[in-house]
């Protein structure tokens, strides 16, 4: 066999290999190959492309709303308020205060919010996923995420 037949294959920083171009192909086929990130052809080259498009880094900021924003949260069985802050597209913050249960929620718990926004008295309900909490000295900071924002929100 020459040397130009063997395949090199990469993952964590180490070279794995060689391997056959037949055994490769049965990598293919199996999904096995999937497990690494490069491959070595006359040299280095990623297996899987970049993603084309860049990340939407302004969905992951936070944008805070100027609005006085009190909302409830429940679980179908229990309810708690508290306002919101730090409103993004892909979620909030939520703080309650120290006697509140939701923090113990499990991550991802599907939960529902009622939102009231003051100034307009528009009211809304969206439902959300559980995303942890930390502990302040007022209370709770819950972390939530939903799909879209809600529209009495405008962000």
């Amino acid at each position: 066999m020459k040397n130009e037949d063997l395949v090199f294959l990469g993952k964590a920083g180490k070279v794995c290999g060689p391997f056959t171009a037949t055994k490769l192909k049965r990598m293919e086929l199996s999904g096995e190959l999937r497990e690494y990130s490069w491959i070595w052809e006359n040299g280095w080259r990623p297996l899987d492309a970049a993603p084309q498009a860049a990340p939407d880094l302004d969905a992951y900021r936070p944008k805070m709303t100027s609005k006085a924003v009190r909302a409830i949260c429940f679980d179908g069985r229990e309810s708690v308020s508290g306002v919101l802050s730090q409103v993004s597209k892909v979620g909030c913050h939520f703080t309650v205060s120290s006697q509140s249960r939701l923090a113990l929620k499990k991550r991802d718990s599907r939960l529902m919010l009622s939102l009231l926004e003051e100034l307009s008295l528009q009211v809304a309900q969206v439902e959300i996923v559980f995303l942890g909490a930390e502990k302040e000295a007022e209370g709770w900071r819950c972390f939530f995420g939903w799909g879209a924002v809600p529209e009495v929100l405008h962000v």
